[in-house]
């Protein structure tokens, strides 16, 4: 019986390294930088690649430092990021669904896509 049992599956999780620029209230230590933070006078005060601390963090609220750019681990398969795509693809859709789609309409419609796809991507 040992030899024709069924092995479970192995599952191997692939994630996608996504850029954001966020507000450095919302950095949380262990967060990696994706971009040199620089002062008002243009001094690098932390490279890129350096991984945040609370009191890195915190260091850079006292010097009123407003929004970093960080890598954030995206652990959703492009089965789930399709899926996602193609939800919103459908609401705006429907919003516009009564509404001619040539002109200023139409623009705002492929603006609306476009900036909701790459929220979603980002």
């Amino acid at each position: 019986m040992c030899c024709n049992a069924v092995q479970p599956p192995v599952i191997t999780y692939k994630y996608m390294i996504r850029v954001k620029d966020i507000p450095l209230i919302q950095a949380l230590p262990g967060m990696i930088l994706e971009k040199d933070v620089h002062n008002s006078l243009g001094q690098v005060l932390l490279k890129t690649g350096v991984a945040l601390s609370a009191s890195t963090i915190s260091n850079l609220m006292k010097k009123r430092i407003g929004h970093i750019r960080v890598q954030i681990e995206d652990l959703r398969s492009e089965e789930e990021l399709h899926e996602e795509r193609t939800k919103v693809a459908g609401r705006i859709n429907t919003l516009f669904q009564n509404v001619s789609q040539d002109g200023t309409m139409g623009a705002l419609k492929q603006m609306i896509l476009d900036y909701q796809l790459e929220k979603i991507s980002s």
